[in-house]
């Protein structure tokens, strides 16, 4: 099923699962609490399902849930994974992707990184961890994914040194980048400050997500898309098929979250970028407002447009798909007016270059 149905089977539910994020945050409980907080991460469409990855339900502290709908989004089964003393689910933007004949869940537990190998009914085949990046100062997980040109996975994550846990403000994060077969042997794994990586600046604290993807290149480079530091500025590193640095491209706001870029790669060295770009209102509320970019990932430069205009209260970008027609959906969610009562999501059809084609809430 191509992207564009991806997209829109995706903004079809987007309202519901924003629902369950505003119930969530405002105290209540929500429509459907099988949901959990609405904190969902992925989307898998195969054969006649949708299948929607995110929170545990309610009514357990730890875990997750994935929930297979029909192609109308109806509701037919929920499956609960990581529950009990096995895994601890605790953080977030974990993912789970379709692999060969089956599924892999790349993630972590707030303590330490962990990847799953399931069937195509999520039933545990083999995993592989890393316990020793939690120490009593340190804890780790893996994020983002891709599947490698010849099925080995590519998985991105965060190490947080948390080195005075009295003291806040004291902590620092690395990026973590890992390569593994099928079979889940290890074939190599890196861990980055954000010195190593080339960055400057005052950027501390534990934010460090790999959230925007990660995508491997014919050549075998892999670029890894995010955002860094307590201000989540977007970025997106290059490494060479064995994982080591080679060269970044970096910008966004120095006083407030950008957020992390969305890639789609329309040719073998551009990619068109989706993003939130966050400013700060008077009476210290927060808007946001989607921005379009276009990265070359050969001299690693990034043209931004920032001619959109459609700012929102507390919102962010969630996914940027491309359209049949040769066109791009964003994807997002916020309050459109200073009321404080109601989440919508809203999308944006852009073509090429960045030229807004209609906005919907």
């Amino acid at each position: 099923m191509n992207k564009f149905i991806h997209t829109l089977l995706f903004c079809v539910l987007s309202p519901w699962l924003m629902a369950q994020y505003t119930y969530f945050n405002h105290g209540y409980d929500p429509p459907y609490p099988e949901v959990g907080s609405g904190e969902s991460t992925n989307l898998i469409v195969r054969g006649d399902s949708l299948l929607v990855y995110g929170f545990h339900p309610f009514d357990s502290e730890f875990g997750r849930s994935i929930l297979i709908l029909d192609q109308t989004g109806t509701l037919l089964q929920t499956l609960n994974i990581g529950v009990g003393n096995d895994i601890h689910i605790t953080d977030f933007s974990d993912t789970v992707y379709p692999f060969a004949d089956g599924y892999v869940w790349s993630g972590g537990n707030n303590q330490f990184p962990f990847i799953i190998w399931m069937d195509d009914q999520f039933n545990e085949i083999h995993r592989t961890e890393k316990p020793e990046l939690f120490t009593d100062t340190t804890y780790s997980t893996f994020f983002t994914s891709c599947i490698s040109q010849n099925g080995d996975l590519i998985s991105t994550g965060r190490r947080v040194y948390d080195l005075i846990p009295e003291v806040p403000g004291q902590d620092f994060t690395n990026l973590l980048l890992a390569k593994h077969d099928e079979q889940g042997n290890e074939i190599w794994f890196h861990e980055y400050t954000v010195a190593e990586l080339g960055v400057t600046g005052e950027y501390s604290g534990p934010f460090a997500y790999p959230r925007g993807g990660t995508v491997e290149l014919s050549n075998g480079e892999i670029l890894v898309f995010g955002s860094i530091g307590n201000d989540l500025d977007c970025f997106v590193f290059k490494f060479d098929p064995e994982g080591n640095y080679l060269d970044h491209v970096h910008w966004g706001s120095n006083i407030y979250s950008d957020g992390s870029p969305w890639p789609i790669q329309v040719a073998e060295n551009e990619f068109l970028l989706a993003y939130t770009q966050t400013e700060m209102m008077i009476n210290d509320v927060y808007t946001s407002k989607p921005r379009f970019g276009i990265l070359n990932s050969d001299d690693m430069t990034v043209q931004l447009n920032q001619s959109m205009d459609f700012p929102t209260e507390y919102g962010i970008m969630t996914d940027f798909e491309k359209t049949a027609d040769g066109n791009f959906l964003m994807l997002g969610f916020g309050a459109p007016e200073i009321d404080g009562e109601m989440m919508y999501a809203y999308m944006i059809k852009v073509d090429m270059v960045g030229n807004v084609e209609w906005y919907k809430t």
